[in-house]
């Protein structure tokens, strides 16, 4: 370029006359080479001062290397140079040495201390301890990035949680960065990333699920729900803008922090996940409202003959961890869609419920909700599970609405039983005198209803029970309530002791099966009338 401009200068002047056309010609190069020049420079300088410059180039990184070589040996004569300004200042006082000759010797060796100054205090590092600064930029850079396959390779990297914890930035500059990460120009792998991403902040344990939810702002809660599509219709005559409201208030409502996370799955998930939200850890607050919203759209999906749709939702979690949450619903649930999660399995799940309801503490456990699964899974009747632990439940927490039914199952499951090979005969002894008094009551004074042909159901079991040759088995229980008076067979005479008081009463064998012999009244503390044909 120098040598064009040199000889266009020459032509200017070859001819006779001036020429003021190749000048300005000349003169628009020389000016158009110098910006050229200096935006090189420029670009270079920036290069060597700042680490992370985005004009870093090989150019750049050889010289910074150079100037780092350089100022080794500058190090190592600045260090003689002082040397040798001391050994003259003990020797001629007069002159200060020790300011003069470092300052001859940067003059003289000024290459070399201008790469020395580059290298040690011109240098501007990246500071990797700060996680937020590295964090802001990159968001930043991707979400002005132009072109798609750079944003295919650093889409690897994101991570909401890297951003929950760490993001110093506001959430508008989360939302820029998720915008152009999904939008058209990119890959399905981009937005399938991006998706998988976001399912991390909703870990399937519930303790994780709990601290996760303690990092999530409100802010960040508002934004997860506004990139999923709900439908219109969710819950009812609910609106997409009603449903957010209520799931925000939900999640920051008091022990409802592990309800947060859920936001940022789609929807389908997130509609599960609140399904199983009961049978989280730990204590949980009112988040009935979500529930019913969830319970509600399944419900009406299956209404509508959309079986698909509700097969797909209910897919994202475990069939036994969904009961496991029905049955600590404190309320109503729907039997219809409880009916359409057990399916063809309703034994084997009653049986691991029955099982988690003798190790769950007994007051997370809903009694109506309970009994309406009970309902579902035990009919028809098992004939080879002992549901000891239910019985003792529903004995000990009665249901005026749900005592019909739940009464009637039991005594129908009862009577296709072994007796003998139940491991709790105090449960169902107490269950059973509840079925046959007709005195039996709640605490507002009205009676449990029972059918006639439950209660005679139970009379008979009861007489059978009597007339035994060896009583039903009985296992240590530690029980809310005073335990009820235990039942001693002998030869012709049945012994009540209901703690210090032995009653003897006299029982024919041969009657034992037409007549109930005794009865308890209402719980708590039962006490015995005698009944005679």
């Amino acid at each position: 370029m120098t040598g064009l401009l040199y000889q266009i200068f020459n032509l200017s002047g070859s001819f006779e006359q001036s020429t003021p056309r190749i000048l300005a010609a000349w003169a628009v190069g020389v000016v158009l080479s110098s910006g050229i020049l200096v935006v090189v420079l420029a670009a270079t300088t920036h290069a060597l001062v700042y680490e992370v410059s985005p004009f870093g180039g090989p150019v750049s990184k050889v010289l910074f290397q150079s100037a780092r070589v350089m100022s080794v040996p500058f190090d190592w004569l600045m260090g003689k140079v002082d040397d040798i300004a001391g050994w003259l200042d003990c020797r001629i006082a007069s002159i200060p040495f020790y300011r003069i000759l470092p300052v001859v010797g940067r003059v003289l060796a000024w290459p070399l201390w201008l790469c020395s100054l580059l290298v040690d205090q011109w240098r501007v590092k990246l500071d990797q301890s700060d996680r937020g600064k590295l964090l802001k930029a990159f968001m930043d850079l991707m979400s002005e990035a132009s072109d798609p396959k750079l944003l295919e390779r650093a889409v690897g990297s994101f991570s909401y949680i890297e951003w929950s914890e760490n993001g110093k930035g506001a959430v508008d500059q989360l939302e820029k960065t998720r915008n152009r990460l999904m939008a058209t120009d990119t890959s399905v792998r981009v937005r399938e990333t991006l998706r998988a991403r976001a399912k991390q902040l909703a870990p399937s344990d519930s303790r994780k699920l709990r601290n996760m939810g303690e990092r999530l702002t409100k802010e960040l809660v508002q934004f997860f729900l506004g990139i999923h599509s709900y439908p219109r219709d969710f819950g009812g005559s609910l609106r997409l803008f009603e449903f957010e409201e209520k799931f925000l208030d939900t999640s920051f409502g008091e022990d409802n922090t592990d309800l947060r996370p859920l936001a940022a799955l789609p929807f389908e998930e997130c509609v599960a996940r609140v399904l199983c939200s009961y049978n989280h850890e730990g204590k949980l607050g009112d988040r009935r409202s979500i529930f019913d919203l969830a319970e509600i759209h399944c419900w009406r999906l299956l209404r509508e003959g959309k079986v698909d749709d509700v097969t797909r939702i209910l897919s994202h979690v475990d069939r036994l961890d969904l009961i496991k949450s029905y049955i600590q619903v404190p309320g109503l649930i729907f039997p219809s869609v409880v009916k359409f999660i057990v399916k063809d399995d309703k034994h084997e799940i009653l049986r691991k419920i029955n099982e988690f309801v003798r190790e769950i503490d007994q007051s997370r456990l809903g009694p109506q909700s309970l009994s309406k699964v009970f309902s579902v899974l035990a009919s028809p009747p098992p004939t080879n599970l002992d549901l000891s632990p239910l019985i003792d439940h529903f004995s000990r927490h009665p249901r005026y609405r749900t005592w019909w039914e739940i009464s009637d199952i039991i005594t129908a499951y009862l009577s296709s039983f072994d007796l003998p090979q139940l491991s709790d005969s105090t449960a169902v002894r107490q269950f059973l005198q509840q079925c046959v008094d007709t005195e039996f009551r709640n605490k507002y004074g009205t009676r449990y209803p029972t059918n006639n042909k439950t209660r005679a159901r139970a009379r008979d079991l009861l007489a059978g029970e009597l007339s035994s040759s060896f009583p039903l088995h009985s296992i240590d229980r530690t029980r809310r309530t005073q335990s009820p008076p235990f039942f001693s067979h002998r030869s012709d005479r049945l012994y009540i002791q209901p703690t210090s008081v032995a009653i003897s009463l006299s029982i024919q064998r041969t009657d034992s099966q037409q007549c109930l012999s005794a009865r308890p009244s209402p719980l708590p503390f039962p006490s015995f009338r005698e009944y005679r044909c």
